[in-house]
Formats: structure tokens, C-alpha cells, sequence
């Protein structure tokens, strides 16, 4: 999921930047745009005043019915998951985003196609293989996440009880409720990640630790508009759809079947995603971490995935836009 973790880096990264102090990337991507651009715009400060104003009224009525937190009688997913069919569909996504990888690395070198307002310096000063490679990375991960989504699809139609819609809790019955959820969930969510963001890579930079950037994020810019196109469906559908049946899906319901916590699950199934999506930049980790609880926490407490999935896909959507 190498791409995958570049389009996580590129949504963190419109989020965190401050006073023209990034916090993922060069202070100005390919192409000449300001990497703070969209951090302080006037949109992005009123979804965090927003978002700040939702968190604490959440918190307030979370005080007042704390039984939402301790998630009592929350919907039921009864299934046979095991760590086998976990691990088989880890595996057949490695081996798809591999193969793809190698296969396409065989053909042709083609070349990298930039905006026409682009000055040609720039072009120059970037790498063509690294360009390459992040193309690349593209069309690899929408082929593993493809995978994933049909692996995890097809052992979830296996293993619960009351098939995907039921069981899984693709229905899309209630998808109204589930659009409002999903809209205050990342409202609740945009200022801690931000918030968690700035602050640990501050701590980094107090220690001198850089990390690098992905190709995807340092050549987003550099794509020509076919290219930034299939990396935004990459980043606001396939990724959310694959991902939440995947980490909610599967790995969040085996861990609540075998440990009788739906707690726990979250917090196990939130801390695997935030570690394989950090990717090159471990600064990420904690708001990651954090957008996976909020995701977790929907999915348990409507027994649903259509709220994560949007959370997901308005999350990516907001933050490319910006």
C-alpha cells in the first residue's frame, strides 16, 4: 500500500502546514505552489472552527450518556473471521501491488508529463525515475487496493452470518444517518489531526528527524491532469472502500470476536492502520491513529460501514481540494 500511504501523507500534509513551515514536505512542491496554501486558507480555518465547536459538544453529551463510550449494546457482527483469512488477504495484496510493480517497471519508459504552466527548471530539477516511480505507485496501489477490496469482500461473504449487507454492514438503508455521522465525525476529527500533527512535528524538529517524502506527494504537481485525476479517485473512492472493509471490516471484526471487546478492537485495528499508512513520515502516526479510532468508533457504534467509508472519502476529498 506504498501509494495508498503517500495519498494519507498528501492529505496530512494540506492539513499541518503552518507560517509557511511545512510539515511533510518542501516548503513548495513541483510546479510552484506553496505547500501552505491550502493549510491556511479562509475554507480550511472555518472547517477547523467548525470542527473545534463539534468536538466539544461531543465531548459534552459524551459526559452526559457515557454509556456511547462504553459502547454497550452496540450492533452485533457475528462471523468465523480467524488471523488466517487476515493474513491471506494481507498477502494477496503485497503480491498484487509487487507483481504490478514489477510488471510495469518492464515496459517501455515513457515521459513524464507536466503542466503546461509548469517552468521548465523544475522540470528539470526532478528526477525522471523518480516522476516515473511515482506514476508507478499509482497504478500499483489502485491494483492492490482493487485486490483488497475483492479479497475482503469475498471472505466477509464467507465468514459472517448475515452476509455484507447484515453482516458486514454494507447496507445502504440508512445512508442519510449515516452521511450526517459521517460529516460530524470529520468535523470532530479535522482539528485533533491537525492539532497532533503540528505538535509531533514540532517534537521532530526539536530532534533534528526529517523524514523523506514519497515520490506521489514530492511530483503530485509535476502529473499531468489524466494522472492527478486517477490519484484523486485513487485517494476519495477506491482507497476508503477498500481500506474501511479491510481495517473495519475484517480486522476490527475478528479482534472484537476474539477478545469480546469492541473497544479493544478499535484500538488494535486503529493502531494497525495508523502504522501501515505512515508511511515515510512517522510524524503522521499519532493524527492517523486518531482519524482511525473516529473511523472505528462509527463502524461499532451503527454496526455499518457506509459512515466510515464516507468519513474516509470526505477526509481525502477535503484536504486534496484544499
Amino acid at each position: 500500500m506504498k501509494m495508498s500511504n503517500a495519498l494519507y501523507s498528501t492529505c496530512l500534509c494540506g492539513l499541518g502546514q503552518q507560517d509557511g513551515a511545512p510539515v511533510l514536505a518542501a516548503t513548495t512542491q513541483p510546479g510552484g505552489v506553496p505547500a501552505d496554501a491550502g493549510a491556511n486558507s479562509p475554507a480550511m480555518l472555518a472547517l477547523v472552527a467548525i470542527g473545534v465547536c463539534v468536538l466539544v459538544v461531543w465531548i459534552v453529551r459524551s459526559f452526559a450518556r457515557p454509556r456511547r463510550l462504553q459502547l454497550l449494546n452496540t450492533p452485533g457482527r457475528p462471523n468465523n473471521l480467524t488471523v488466517v483469512h487476515v493474513l491471506v488477504i494481507w498477502l494477496l495484496m503485497t503480491l498484487a501491488s509487487n507483481v504490478a510493480a514489477g510488471w510495469l517497471r518492464q515496459l517501455p519508459p515513457g515521459h513524464p508529463t507536466t503542466q503546461p504552466t509548469q517552468p521548465a527548471t523544475q522540470v528539470a530539477a526532478g528526477p525522471d525515475k523518480e516522476l516515473a516511480d511515482a506514476r508507478l505507485g499509482i497504478i500499483a496501489a489502485a491494483i492492490s487496493l482493487t485486490v483488497c477490496l475483492v479479497a475482503s469482500l469475498a471472505v466477509a461473504a464467507g465468514t459472517f452470518r448475515h452476509g455484507l449487507s447484515r453482516g458486514l454492514g454494507l447496507s445502504p438503508r440508512h445512508w442519510i444517518c449515516d452521511l450526517g455521522r459521517a460529516i460530524i465525525g470529520y468535523l470532530a476529527v479535522l482539528p485533533v489531526c491537525i492539532g497532533l500533527l503540528v505538535l509531533f512535528t514540532y517534537l521532530f524538529e526539536l530532534y533534528n528527524l526529517t523524514p523523506q517524502t514519497h515520490p506521489v506527494l514530492k511530483y503530485m504537481h509535476a502529473f499531468s491532469p489524466s494522472w492527478r485525476v486517477l490519484a484523486v479517485i485513487e485517494a476519495v473512492v477506491l482507497a476508503p472502500l477498500a481500506e474501511e472493509a479491510f481495517f473495519r471490516g475484517i480486522i476490527q471484526s475478528f479482534f472484537r470476536r476474539a477478545l469480546h471487546s469492541p473497544r479493544l478492537a478499535i484500538l488494535l485495528a486503529s493502531a494497525i492502520f495508523a502504522v501501515v499508512h505512515h508511511g515515510s513520515e512517522p510524524q503522521a502516526l499519532p493524527s492517523l491513529f486518531a482519524l482511525a479510532l473516529v473511523l472505528g468508533y462509527n463502524y461499532e457504534r451503527t454496526g455499518r460501514l457506509i459512515s466510515p467509508i464516507l468519513i474516509h472519502a470526505i477526509f481525502n476529498a477535503v484536504s486534496l481540494a484544499m
